[in-house]
């Protein structure tokens, strides 16, 4: 395991070994070139029709380890008192301290969302949707987009600072990765653990609520340990239902009632698998996004907005952080920072609205997703799912919102259409399906953007060399094409990877490196960025964990007793948690994690340790 640093997997340029930074190649600068500094952008719609931007997952890999805070320091010295072992550790950890001191690097604003309203186009706009197919070790696409946000309206740093310390007194604070925080595990089941609202009136920074997502479609995503109700406290004044929802809110009316707060994490975590969600409606990432987005939302300090270095605990008063974690569940959480596919084709109109189609990179299913051109170039992400079966999709799509999609059969060499349009939300209607002919590698274009006239192209089934056309024209009225001219061409078959429109240019593929297969978009002012699920969680790792989420996070959870492993992980620059933490592990580590999840936080030796190692409240 390499030294981690708070950055984020980002360009598909970047090695996975450049994301690990040893502690003693902290300079302070950045690495990369501004080519490194890819941006995507997110968009949810409201009634307003407005929406939140975001900061990019694509910023350059940051220095490693902050300067720590004063808390820290003072820490080191009160633990000795637990004995020659915590002596021992603290010694050690003194001795990890100075050499990290003087790493400090500058830390850039916090940019957080900002409102921005889509430019013109009579589709433009969108809630944002997600799907995937990745059963197994199998996937398709799990998209987002991010966006380089503005500033924050107060303005954040990184590195120590001068403010309002817990309990009102005036001092320095910690970056954030570098504080500590009481926390719960199960934190929903009530008993010893007390209500939420009890939990984060006594201080605890961070709560964790396992969710399920099986039968969304009539019951929306539910609390629950094994099963939806498994070990949840419904009595006053926690909630009476186990919508997820209900329980977020909690949290949010707590920080209305409490706006100068630490930061609060709550940490998500995936009891179901979630891949197998075609849609958003079926409860795929997108939704749960969508649910953050409307219960949090300025609240919401989003992964895409980190920046060089973590900002400090004051600079991230009155903030939700939002984790993603579930060991039993991999699959899902990696389907949150990568979409895979293959033969990825691309159409947009002059409004900038984008269709991508492509098939799975392990099935011979077809998938799509929905995006919008902005002014700066970057692409928001819209809906995502599963429309057919089949290979070598191509499409078209006009500035009316009708597309007109081809494909070869999943089994022979039957060419198959399909009519349909995309709404003001981004998502797409299939009308009219219908085979059209045989051959290979099929291609269609618009010939008039305006208009509803196509040509399709497409390459003979016994003969590589020849190439066969069609003229066709859409009937939008009974959703159907009327097929005309046939006949050999000397025509070379259109692009199906790129669009050209008035709009601008968008390009599409799938690109090995960091996981075989991901699928990629380029656009004039954006070289290449990946199609994947709006970045606003940050997913939290756990030891095992495929190198694809190693590289994404710098959260990580451990079980208690995992001592070495957990204190570790800290030197390197991660966060940790630790969930059963124990009076047994309290004993026993020189370094403490960043969050204790305990079962028992209102006992008194929990409440100890939090002083002993000056935990923020």
């Amino acid at each position: 395991m390499g030294w981690l640093s708070p950055g984020w997997f980002v360009h598909a340029t970047v090695p996975l070994s450049s994301i690990f930074v040893p502690l003693g190649s902290c300079s302070g600068t950045k690495e990369g070139t501004a080519q490194d500094l890819v941006a995507e952008s997110f968009i949810r719609m409201n009634d307003s029709a407005s929406a939140l931007r975001y900061h990019s997952g694509m910023e350059e890999k940051p220095a490693v380890a902050a300067a720590i805070g004063r808390r820290r320091v003072t820490w080191s010295v009160c633990s000795m008192a637990r004995g020659e072992r915590g002596m021992m550790r603290s010694i050690l950890w003194g001795l990890c301290l100075g050499c990290m001191v003087g790493c400090s690097s500058k830390t850039d604003s916090v940019a957080e969302p900002e409102t921005v309203e889509l430019g013109d186009g009579t589709d433009s706009g969108a809630a944002e949707a997600g799907a995937s197919d990745e059963t197994g070790a199998s996937t398709d696409g799990q998209g987002g987009d991010e966006t380089a946000g503005a500033a924050d309206e107060g303005g954040t740093g990184g590195g120590s600072d001068s403010g309002t310390e817990d309990g009102g007194s005036t001092g320095e604070s910690p970056p954030y990765n570098e504080a500590i925080f009481r926390s719960t595990h199960n934190s929903y089941s009530g008993h010893e653990r007390g209500a939420i609202l009890e939990q984060l009136d006594a201080g605890i920074r961070q709560v964790e609520f396992d969710f399920h997502d099986n039968e969304y479609a009539t019951e929306g995503f539910r609390v629950g340990h094994g099963s939806p109700g498994s070990e949840v406290e419904t009595e006053p004044p926690n909630p009476t239902t186990l919508a997820l929802s209900a329980w977020l809110q909690v949290v949010a009316d707590w920080s209305d009632t409490n706006p100068e707060h630490t930061p609060v994490h709550v940490l998500l975590n995936i009891k179901d698998d979630m891949t197998d969600n075609r849609h958003t409606n079926q409860g795929s990432f997108a939704a749960l996004n969508e649910l953050l987005l409307d219960v949090f939302a300025e609240r919401l300090f989003w992964a895409r907005s980190l920046g060089e270095s973590w900002p400090t605990v004051n600079d991230l008063r009155g903030k939700i952080i939002v984790g993603l974690t579930g060991q039993e569940t991999t699959g899902s959480r990696r389907a949150y920072v990568r979409d895979r596919g293959l033969e990825a084709a691309v159409a947009m109109n002059d409004h900038g609205q984008i269709i991508e189609v492509h098939k799975s990179e392990a099935h011979n299913t077809l998938w799509y997703w929905t995006g919008q051109l902005q002014d700066d170039g970057l692409v928001i992400w819209q809906h995502h799912g599963q429309y057919d079966e089949g290979r070598n999709p191509s499409i078209a799509l006009n500035n009316h919102g009708w597309f007109v999609e081809i494909h070869r059969s999943q089994s022979d060499d039957d060419l198959w259409s399909w009519v349909g349009r995309i709404d003001s939300s981004g998502d797409l209607s299939f009308y009219t399906n219908e085979e059209f002919d045989e051959g290979h590698l099929p291609t269609i274009d618009f010939t008039d953007l305006e208009g509803w006239s196509l040509r399709e192209i497409h390459q003979s089934s016994s003969e590589d060399s020849v190439n066969w056309d069609w003229d066709l024209v859409l009937d939008s009225g009974d959703t159907r094409l009327t097929w005309g001219a046939h006949s050999r061409t000397d025509d070379a078959r259109f692009d199906a990877t790129s669009a050209h429109s008035e709009a601008g240019i968008v390009s599409v593929w799938s690109e090995d490196g960091h996981d075989d297969d991901m699928l990629m978009y380029g656009t004039d002012a954006i070289p290449e960025a990946p199609i994947r699920y709006a970045q606003i969680a940050f997913i939290d790792t756990s030891p095992g964990d495929p190198a694809v989420l190693e590289a994404s996070s710098v959260f990580r959870s451990f079980p208690s007793g995992s001592h070495a492993d957990a204190m570790t992980w800290r030197t390197r620059g991660g966060i940790s948690r630790m969930w059963k933490f124990d009076e047994d592990d309290a004993d026993s580590m020189g370094i403490p994690p960043n969050f204790a999840a305990t079962d028992t936080p209102f006992e008194d030796w929990y409440f100890a340790w939090g002083e002993t190692v000056g935990a923020y409240d």
